[in-house]
């Protein structure tokens, strides 16, 4: 297998870097609240958690929703129309994409690289960095999306959904085929900007990808070394 790392994908040809459950076992109260999207084609939002409380309205596939908790029942408790209300958590993904309001600073192989995001279009997140590189990302049902080359339609899934440890798929850079494969979605990971819980671990060939839940990708090691990782998360 060739040795094509996650940060090792093109867009327009220029090198760039490529970014990227969190899973409660009881009733778990978050400071932050973390984001997810609805991934059926649609729920029914709800009073309480159950599926007797009444219904305050309803929720299409790919909407995106702030959840405060999860209970160990199985419901989100999120904000709808501004009051507390509930969905089930198995019609919602924790989103992996990065969180437009930060400033990325990564560093690799003793390179530093600031990325801001940029706009928008058609349905892809555009992210300029401080060397010209431009990054391009989407999220679906399917899974988490980067271009590599100059259109659209030219792209590589970073991750599928939904996600599971053993999970593995095929990607494509032009005639180029290379296998990627989820061995954890659990994983600590610490950098410089901070330690991130349940990162998914992804593996392909001799190198390793860490995402973590609405951050995106946070570290990256080749045949056991830090090839390069986020080191500082700050606002816009």
């Amino acid at each position: 297998m060739a040795k094509l790392s996650f940060c090792k994908y093109l867009v327009g040809f220029v090198f760039i870097l490529s970014f990227c459950l969190t899973t409660f076992s009881s009733v778990e109260a978050v400071t932050t609240p973390t984001t997810s999207f609805v991934t059926a084609k649609k729920i029914s939002v709800r009073t309480k958690a159950s599926t007797s409380a009444k219904v305050l309205g309803t929720l299409k596939q790919g909407t995106r929703v702030a959840v405060y908790t999860k209970t160990k029942s199985g419901w989100a408790k999120i904000k709808y129309k501004n009051k507390s209300a509930y969905v089930p958590n198995k019609s919602l993904q924790t989103s992996f994409l990065m969180n437009k309001s930060k400033i990325y600073i990564y560093k690799e192989d003793g390179l530093v690289k600031t990325f801001k995001y940029k706009k928008r279009d058609k349905g892809w997140d555009l992210w300029n960095g401080s060397y010209g590189e431009e990054m391009v990302f989407k999220e679906t049902v399917g899974g988490l999306l980067q271009v590599y080359g100059g259109a659209y339609s030219e792209n590589v899934a970073l991750l599928k959904y939904p996600l599971k440890t053993g999970k593995s798929w095929d990607n494509w850079i032009e005639a180029y085929k290379y296998r990627v494969k989820i061995t954890s979605t659990t994983k600590t990971v610490k950098t410089p900007a901070g330690t991130f819980k349940n990162c998914v671990e992804v593996k392909d060939g001799s190198y390793v990808s860490y995402f973590a839940p609405n951050v995106g990708f946070v570290k990256g090691i080749e045949k056991g070394k830090v090839h390069s990782q986020l080191i500082k998360l700050k606002k816009r």
